[in-house]
């Protein structure tokens, strides 16, 4: 893998950790009605749930001789 890709995927990473660790405090400062704790655990749920469908639709792609998922 080259530098540039690795870089661009650890800097995708880093900035969706930081976006998590900070919601609570981002959404306090914008005056967030519900409170910071209801818009987290909405951020958790729905990044838990694409992670899900995400994973079990590339299991289910077909491959074209590539690498591929190790469960089958």
């Amino acid at each position: 893998m080259s530098a540039l890709p690795a870089g661009a995927a650890g800097a995708g990473m880093g900035s969706g950790l930081v976006l998590l660790n900070n919601l609570g405090q981002l959404v306090a400062a914008l005056g967030g009605g519900q409170g910071p704790a209801v818009y987290v655990s909405l951020f958790s749920i729905m990044n838990c749930a694409g992670r899900i469908a995400f994973g079990c639709a590339a299991a289910l792609a077909p491959s074209n001789g590539g690498p591929g998922p190790t469960c089958r």
